[in-house]
C-alpha cells in the first residue's frame, strides 16, 4: 500500500521522491536482514551508516547540521517505509527522537556535536526516562 494518495495534500514532489529512495534501501539493506537481526537480537552496526549515508536520519534536520533541511514529513516516511518493509526493531523512531529533542532544546555547542553524527549514523541516540513515583 503506497503512503501517499493522489489526493494526498501534505507530500510536495520532494516527500514522494524520497519515499521512493526510502522504500529502495528498505528493499535492499533491511529487508533481507530482519530475521537475522531478530535472531541475534540486534541490528547490525553498518546498518546505522547505511541509513545515514541513504540521508535517511536527517531529513528534518538543519543542513548545517548534516541534515538535508526538510520538514518532519520526511521522518515519517522514513518510519512508514521501515514499517512496510515488515520491521519494528530498528530504533529509528527513537533515533528521531533523540534529534528532535536535540534540535529543540539543545546548546549550539550540544547541536554541533550530536546532530551531524546522529544524522550520519555515526552515533546511535538512547532514551532513559524516569518518571514521578516510579
Amino acid at each position: 500500500m503506497p503512503l501517499f494518495s493522489y489526493s494526498s495534500p501534505w507530500p510536495s514532489d520532494e516527500h514522494r521522491l524520497f519515499s521512493e529512495s526510502a522504500r529502495r534501501f528498505m528493499d535492499a539493506e533491511m529487508a533481507p536482514k530482519i530475521e537475522q537481526w531478530i535472531e541475534h537480537g540486534v541490528v547490525e552496526r553498518a546498518f546505522w551508516n547505511r541509513a545515514g549515508d541513504a540521508g535517511l536520519m536527517g531529513g528534518a534536520v538543519e543542513e548545517s547540521y548534516g541534515g538535508f533541511g526538510g520538514d518532519i514529513g520526511f521522518d515519517a516516511i522514513t518510519i512508514y517505509e521501515q514499517a512496510f518493509t515488515g520491521d519494528f526493531g530498528w530504533g529509528y523512531g527513537i533515533q528521531s527522537i533523540v534529534t528532535h529533542y536535540i534540535r529543540a532544546f539543545g546548546t549550539e555547542a550540544q547541536k554541533q556535536r550530536w546532530l551531524p553524527k546522529l544524522v550520519s549514523g555515526e552515533y546511535v541516540g538512547a532514551l532513559a526516562m524516569t518518571e514521578p513515583g516510579c
